[in-house]
């Protein structure tokens, strides 16, 4: 009787089982119809007889060849291909489905129709009425308990295997490498640790950046706020205050370039200044150990975080504002900003390694990245990149995912990892166009800028918990396919071909080579544009920040 835990049989009923049992001995199987109680103390009741008319059990005879399928998952039905099997009629000849996605193939057994029925038993309530007389609550509260299990058990395996301290973005078997090549004078990696070292020691006399340096104020006239009007919200010159605002996509506004003259007035500027001169920063100092470039880069992070004259306020509710709109607060887009705290904050791990910091920036440091970490979890800008369809969805899961990583939050980390490989299907189409970002005035821009996206968070899930998310399958008309080696093979070509969409700017087709470069050990079908680009030795290290390169790119892969 290989029956389910919650069977509960009176001994009226078990009698009426043994009699049936007796009267056909020759019999293998006995079906067991079911009923379903909502109190259990009225089987204590001599006389209760309920109704059985549920999916029911099973009695086999120790000699039966047929059992049940140990293949079939618990969620799924594995009695019910056992009954279809045995051609034991009901309810669930109404559907081949098993599985919630696929029919399942039921092959009628040679011993089909050889059955009887036999008594009933009872299946005792859980205490919860909604669920019990209703089966899809059961079903979709039990795959949540399915669900929360998985969950658990992943969660108990990144505790075991993630360490916050170890670089997140960057390889540093590649770094040990790179450190050992340049002190002996070796090929490539000498000549960009050179062009490293040159940046660095230009950055060396930058001057320590801050929102509180910018030269107007945000709409909540707070300085220690973020500020950054929308880069493609133009004043209506129809009017005399300029309300309400006109969108131009691809066309910024002037001051939300990064680096121009009148960058100066907000943040932007300095943000991404302190993001790659703390990070090459970091980095010479790891690879040449002269502590000139480490205390730079701990006075830097200081400035921008922990110095409580000069340091941000932990949100952006002052990002990408349009003026006259929410009540001049920013948009969810402005969120997108911040996405390259997931090389930064390898910087910082860096800089924890020196003489220079303290346990009370750590203390600091942590307790302001898990400030922004909750806003950005729990403000309506947050939930709404949450949800975006663009690039703006994955930039959101690569700092998210980040922040939690060097915080150490497994949760929000497996959480993250979730939502990403939840929408990365509806970015690329089973051809490997972006759809969202072929609406775009600028699509060779957006094509290449939301696939680099995706490689960041490649590397940085692969180095944190090992996840290869180049494995992951998604089904195209019933053909399994990695999204993003779609996405590759569709665009990789324009590096040779016309671009046949719309982009009214020029496009850096550069930028097309990094993504090779980056695929290319875990594509190997990226072997057949092997002649078409060019080597790593004739690569830029450096990349405008709004390309979304990373910062000396050059440096997590094999040189």
């Amino acid at each position: 009787l290989p029956w389910d835990g919650n069977s509960f049989i009176t001994l009226d009923a078990w009698n009426l089982i043994a009699a049936d049992i007796s009267s056909f001995p020759e019999c293998k199987y006995f079906i067991v119809p079911m009923a379903r109680v909502l109190n259990n103390k009225n089987l204590l009741d001599p006389t209760c007889a309920p109704e059985a008319r549920e999916e029911p059990q099973i009695v086999f005879r120790r000699d039966a060849r047929e059992y049940f399928n140990n293949e079939i998952p618990y969620g799924s039905r594995p009695k019910v291909d056992l009954l279809k099997r045995l051609g034991v009629p009901g309810v669930w000849d109404k559907s081949n489905f098993i599985y919630p996605w696929r029919e399942h193939n039921f092959i009628l057994s040679k011993e089909s129709n050889k059955f009887q029925w036999a008594g009933w038993v009872a299946r005792l309530s859980s205490g919860h009425n909604d669920s019990e007389q209703n089966a899809e609550v059961r079903a979709l509260n039990r795959e949540k308990v399915i669900i929360d299990q998985i969950k658990k058990l992943d969660k108990s395996l990144l505790n075991q295997i993630y360490d916050k301290k170890h670089l997140a973005y960057y390889t540093e078997t590649y770094l040990k490498t790179i450190k050992k090549n340049f002190l002996s004078g070796h090929g490539h990696a000498r000549k960009y640790t050179e062009i490293l070292m040159g940046y660095a020691e230009e950055f060396l006399s930058s001057p320590l950046y801050s929102v509180t340096t910018k030269t107007t104020l945000p709409p909540s006239k707070d300085i220690h706020d973020y500020w950054h009007p929308a880069p493609y919200a133009w004043p209506n010159p129809d009017t005399q205050d300029g309300l309400p605002y006109i969108y131009r996509d691809g066309e910024r506004v002037p001051g939300t370039r990064l680096y121009e003259k009148e960058s100066a007035k907000y943040d932007r500027t300095s943000l991404q200044q302190l993001f790659d001169q703390t990070t090459v920063l970091a980095l010479a100092w790891y690879l040449t150990g002269q502590d000139k470039y480490i205390k730079k880069a701990y006075e830097q992070i200081r400035s921008w975080f922990i110095n409580t004259d000069t340091r941000m306020n932990p949100h952006l509710k002052y990002s990408q504002v349009v003026m006259g709109k929410n009540n001049n607060m920013g948009t969810n887009s402005g969120l997108i900003e911040t996405k390259d705290f997931y090389f930064f904050l390898d910087a910082v791990r860096l800089v924890k390694r020196s003489s220079f910091w303290k346990k009370e920036d750590s203390q600091a440091m942590d307790s302001w990245c898990a400030e922004f970490l909750k806003w950005l979890k729990t403000s309506d800008a947050g939930h709404k990149e949450l949800v975006s369809k663009n690039n703006h969805g994955v930039a959101y899961d690569l700092q998210t995912y980040s922040l939690a990583a060097f915080l150490g939050n497994i949760d929000i980390m497996y959480e993250t990892l979730i939502n990403a490989v939840s929408r990365l299907k509806s970015h690329f189409e089973k051809d490997g166009r972006q759809p969202h970002e072929l609406k775009r005035t600028t699509t060779a821009h957006y094509t290449a800028f939301n696939l680099q996206l995706w490689l960041n968070l490649a590397y940085i899930l692969r180095n944190t918990i090992n996840y290869n998310i180049w494995l992951y399958q998604c089904n195209y008309d019933n053909k399994s396919a990695n999204p993003l080696k779609l996405g590759l093979n569709w665009l990789l070509p324009y590096y040779t071909n016309r671009w046949p969409h719309k982009q009214i700017k020029k496009f850096e087709k550069e930028r097309l080579t990094i993504l090779y470069h980056l695929s290319k050990k875990d594509c190997p079908f990226l072997k057949k544009f092997n002649d078409i680009f060019p080597k790593t030795s004739d690569c830029k290290p450096y990349f405008f920040p709004h390309d979304g390169i990373p910062v000396f790119w050059l440096f997590n892969i094999d040189l």
